[in-house]
């Protein structure tokens, strides 16, 4: 669910939503569904996050979670003295009673790989409609609802989509080969888009994400090569011999010293056999 912003640069986003508003769409769409058990997702202005998290918790959702999309290439005008606002925000939320939430999702074990934020580029072609005008210039990249349906849903899952506007959330999910309801009030973009989604080719968007192991393989390659550090060699123990591994399993928080098994010590009040430092807890734990 996308919901206005109250941005009034289009005709359809001219009022922000209030809490009552919100209660009577969450109700609605309680009952008319079947599911004991589903999850929903709202894209929302920053201010309207509180307004919108107790409207969840007014109609019993649960696990309220905050969720960031970073447009690494936004380059909206701003005076130079002002950030660029490069951040949208979200919702997740869980409505139901479910035993081991684990299993009903695909997210992954490990913590880095579970951040609340996705990292990718902003929308780069605007859909258009018979005129060649653009259909909603807050058009949403397919990778977020790809991301979403890729952690949050089932295969075979139906999926609603409230204020589907130019179709990127629907492009996602179809990409995940979900079934899919849309939802638009606005007539013009309703065409348009039912014209656009018809010519759709199933693809793939997920790789646009930046991930952890992008943002890894890129500092491991900056420190080797700014400072020379080798990234899988503990630094007590001696140069390893070519084609040796003594890679590191945790680092020290004071100075961060990469340690291996054997020189990694977890009890209390002991030192870093580098910077001879003794801390409660010495050494931060690396997966």
């Amino acid at each position: 669910m996308d919901v206005k912003y109250g941005g009034k640069r289009e005709s359809w986003d001219q009022e922000k939503h209030t809490v009552d508003e919100f209660v009577d769409v969450f109700r609605q769409f309680d009952s008319t569904t079947t599911c004991a058990f589903y999850v929903s997702m709202i894209w929302c202005a920053a201010e309207d996050v509180k307004i919108v998290c107790d409207a969840l918790r007014a109609t019993q959702h649960n696990n309220i979670q905050h969720l960031y999309w970073h447009k690494l290439d936004h380059n909206q005008a701003k005076p130079q003295h002002c950030l660029i606002p490069c951040l949208e925000c979200g919702v997740i939320a869980y409505h139901g009673v479910a035993n081991n939430f684990s299993t009903r999702f695909n997210l992954p074990a490990s913590i880095h790989e579970r951040h609340n934020v996705v990292i990718g580029p902003g929308q780069r072609a605007y859909d258009r409609d018979a005129n060649q005008e653009i259909v909603n210039k807050c058009q949403k990249p397919a990778y977020l609802s790809e991301w979403f349906a890729s952690k949050f849903c089932s295969q075979g899952s139906t999926v609603l989509v409230a204020g589907s506007g130019a179709g990127g959330d629907v492009r996602g999910f179809m990409n995940q080969d979900l079934n899919v309801v849309a939802i638009e009030q606005e007539e013009r973009q309703w065409a348009a888009t039912g014209a656009n989604l018809r010519a759709h080719k199933i693809a793939g968007d997920l790789t646009m994400i930046f991930t952890y192991g992008d943002f890894r393989e890129r500092l491991m390659q900056k420190d080797q090569i700014d400072i020379g550090v080798d990234q899988h060699r503990c630094d007590k123990c001696p140069p390893p011999d070519e084609g040796a591994s003594y890679k590191f399993v945790a680092m020290c928080m004071e100075c961060g010293a990469h340690l291996c098994n054997e020189h990694w010590t977890n009890s209390a009040n002991s030192a870093c056999p580098v910077c001879t430092v003794v801390h409660v807890q010495p050494v931060q734990k690396i997966d």
